[in-house]
């Protein structure tokens, strides 16, 4: 068994190591029989059909691995230096998968892709660096059938995928023990729409509110939200313990689809709003204070739309957020094709720019910071 194999093979409950040995007993018997034809074959031609074999009863064990951590919920990935988890085959054209990005726009690697399914989403990076939060589709635009998986990028899950179910636009809470998220109408779990908070394990699911895309602030005390029982859209804090809850815009400013993000301290609410006929990128008070609205940027093409939601960076310099091109009415076409990537300064003194210099694919969007703020991950069609 290669270092490789064996290091993945650690890696799954202790249950399910036995249940893989015990059906590895044959398989290893006769493993142990090339190896000592290994050693007595001179002839380049045998050793290399050798060789062969051997490498043939690593993918069968690879593949026991990968079944049996299947049981468990728990699906393995690639030990690529890239860090590609299991890579979807892209039987649809839309095929969307996350990738990570360096700052500066450098560096470009695929990252992850939930298996099984065509578009992976709106990734999130847990506080501690561990493990990214997504959700996926198995058919091109039904966010009806999207599912939540928890990806590892370090530690001792890294390269696993586990699905927590139903939902979309996951949330970790502060201290990466709980996950908000939000749940469609016509769900794989059949359960009842609206917005939910789980165990970061999957399990003690209990919905509390009605909302969409899930945003837990940074002292863990309320959740925000997308509010669609407003008409135009607002935003909605809700109380993690007391369940109560406040509005903030709407009205004659209209929050454009996607929601808000906190800054790192609590303090403010980044987010893109329409008023008086024009879309801007603005940061608010959490408290709702219309005064403290700071503008930092205002889109003036009706070409063009805002596709949000926009992020802060960790360190509150710049912001991340996305552009649709070729729309009319400056409305968001919700196929998201042309959107691409842009950051811009929060004081609002420079111009957006392209995260990778150039408009690459038809679909660029869903993105997050890494917790130390050096790279970015994002969702993307290409």
């Amino acid at each position: 068994m290669s270092a490789r194999l064996a290091k993945r093979f650690l890696e799954i409950p202790m249950k399910l190591q036995c249940w893989l040995l015990c059906l590895c007993l044959v398989v290893l018997s006769g493993t142990l029989s090339w190896a000592q034809e290994l050693e007595e074959e001179s002839n380049p031609q045998q050793l290399q059909k050798i060789v062969e074999r051997l490498d043939a009863q690593e993918r069968q064990l690879n593949d026991l691995i990968r079944s049996l951590s299947h049981r468990n919920g728990t699906l393995l990935g690639s030990a690529e230096s890239s860090g590609a988890g299991i890579r979807n085959s892209g039987a649809e054209s839309r095929f969307r998968p996350v990738y990570i990005i360096n700052r500066d726009g450098t560096d470009l690697r695929f990252l992850v892709a939930a298996p099984g399914m065509v578009t992976t989403g709106t990734p999130q990076w847990s506080h501690d660096s561990k493990a990214i939060l997504l959700d996926s589709t198995s058919q091109t635009d039904q966010v009806a059938l999207s599912r939540i998986w928890a990806y590892g990028v370090a530690g001792p899950f890294q390269g696993m995928i586990r699905h927590l179910g139903a939902g979309n636009t996951p949330t970790w809470s502060p201290d990466d023990s709980q996950i908000a998220y939000m749940v469609n109408p016509g769900n794989p779990d059949n359960v009842s729409p609206g917005a939910w908070i789980m165990n970061a394990d999957g399990t003690n699911k209990r919905k509390f509110g009605q909302g969409w895309y899930t945003r837990w602030s940074p002292d863990g005390k309320e959740i925000c939200v997308l509010n669609p029982e407003s008409n135009p859209y607002s935003l909605l804090l809700y109380h993690t313990e007391t369940g109560e809850r406040r509005q903030i815009l709407g009205g004659d400013i209209e929050v454009i689809f996607g929601g808000a993000n906190w800054s790192r301290d609590g303090q403010r609410l980044v987010t893109l709003i329409r008023r008086d006929g024009e879309q801007q990128l603005i940061t608010i008070n959490a408290t709702g204070d219309r005064d403290s609205i700071q503008v930092v940027y205002r889109e003036r093409s009706s070409n063009r739309a805002l596709v949000g939601p926009p992020v802060l960076s960790p360190d509150g310099k710049e912001i991340l957020f996305s552009i649709q091109d070729n729309v009319r009415g400056g409305r968001a076409d919700h196929s998201w094709k042309n959107t691409y990537i842009y950051l811009i300064s929060a004081d609002g003194n420079s111009e957006p720019r392209l995260l990778e210099g150039t408009k690459i694919g038809r679909i660029n969007r869903s993105s997050d910071w890494s917790p130390d703020g050096s790279k970015i991950i994002f969702s993307s069609e290409r």
